[in-house]
């Protein structure tokens, strides 16, 4: 993977992290060694249950979240009228 160019101020300090959440803990350390290395925070998640209380807790810019995982997965989320936004309380 390339990461060509992002926001200096994307994903960095506390207030803006980046959620990862995946049931494969190696997959959620992989990635989060990547973003990190390139000073952004992370909130790890192994299930999509703790994916959803950090990201109501942390309200990240970003949330990768794995197709396959059990439970609340990438395909449920994306059908779930549950939305977030950076402006919601």
């Amino acid at each position: 993977m390339n990461v060509v160019a992002f926001d200096s101020e994307f994903g960095s300090g506390k207030d803006n992290p980046v959620v990862v959440a995946d049931d494969d803990s190696n997959q959620v350390f992989e990635i989060a060694e990547f973003l990190e290395r390139r000073g952004i925070d992370v909130v790890p998640a192994f299930d999509g249950e703790s994916a959803i209380a950090a990201i109501e807790k942390h309200r990240p810019a970003v949330a990768l979240i794995d197709v396959n995982m059990p439970g609340w997965d990438g395909y449920v989320w994306r059908k779930s009228s549950v939305i977030w936004t950076t402006n919601s309380p």
